[in-house]
């Protein structure tokens, strides 16, 4: 699938301090959470990114963040360019078991949840007619 990924770790036992969401919000993105991590610490969380008159994105999180004096603490974001919404089931039959819709535990605080078929239809309203997509 083509996407863009970004990776990067703190020092040993230091924490990465870093809020994806409200990177996005002040870069005057709307984030919407579509599915999330069990836990807060350790998990992939799934967003919906948008902006006014942009064709939106799908932005998976995974973080690591809970390092102990040996351990680091890691991040990996990855924004997929092809505009397709993974149902749930197909991110956990990818690997992300631990994946649900219950986006209650706020890991990156307050982020207004979207469901699947919301998703969708967000990312076909920006689709033109004759098959050609909104500029970027």
């Amino acid at each position: 699938m083509p996407e863009m990924t970004f990776e990067w770790y703190a020092p040993e036992g230091q924490p990465l301090n870093f809020n994806p969401v409200k990177a996005f919000r002040n870069a005057g993105f709307k984030v919407q959470a579509l599915y999330c991590a069990s836990m807060v610490s350790d998990g992939t969380n799934y967003f919906v990114v948008s902006e006014p008159g942009k064709r939106p994105g799908f932005l998976s999180v995974y973080a690591f963040d809970a390092p102990t004096a040996t351990s680091v603490a890691g991040w990996s974001i990855s924004y997929r360019l092809d505009g397709y919404i993974p149902s749930l089931a197909e991110v956990q039959n990818g690997g992300d078991l631990l994946a649900t819709s219950d986006c209650s535990t706020e890991t990156f605080g307050r982020v207004e949840q979207i469901s699947h078929p919301g998703a969708v239809a967000l990312m076909k309203s920006m689709t033109l007619g004759s098959g050609t997509r909104a500029p970027r």
